[in-house]
C-alpha cells in the first residue's frame, strides 16, 4: 500500500481486496490499467513532469449514448515540469 498524510488526513491507494466501494474500486483499477499510457501521452505532449492535483478542477458530465449513458470525467490540473538540478 502507498499512503501519504496530507493535512492530517491519510490518503493513498489501498489495493486490498475485496473492494468495498465499487465506484472507487473501478477508479483505482482504471488508474492501474491506463496510468502508464496516460503518463506517456502527457510526457509526449508536455515534456517530463506531472499534473498537479492541488489546484485541480474535476468536471463530471452525463453523455447520452444509444448503448447506455456514459460518464465523462475530466481532471483539469496544472502541468508542472520536473525541476532540473
Amino acid at each position: 500500500m502507498n499512503w501519504a498524510s496530507i493535512g492530517g488526513r491519510t490518503v493513498g491507494l489501498d489495493l486490498r481486496l475485496p473492494l468495498t466501494q465499487l465506484f472507487t474500486g473501478c477508479m483505482k483499477w482504471s488508474v492501474l490499467v491506463y496510468g502508464h499510457a496516460i503518463k506517456a501521452i502527457v510526457h509526449e505532449k508536455f515534456g517530463d513532469g506531472i499534473m498537479s492535483m492541488i489546484d485541480c478542477k474535476v468536471n463530471i458530465e452525463r453523455k447520452a449514448d444509444p448503448k447506455g449513458d456514459r460518464v465523462l470525467l475530466t481532471f483539469d490540473g496544472k502541468f508542472l515540469p520536473y525541476a532540473k538540478w
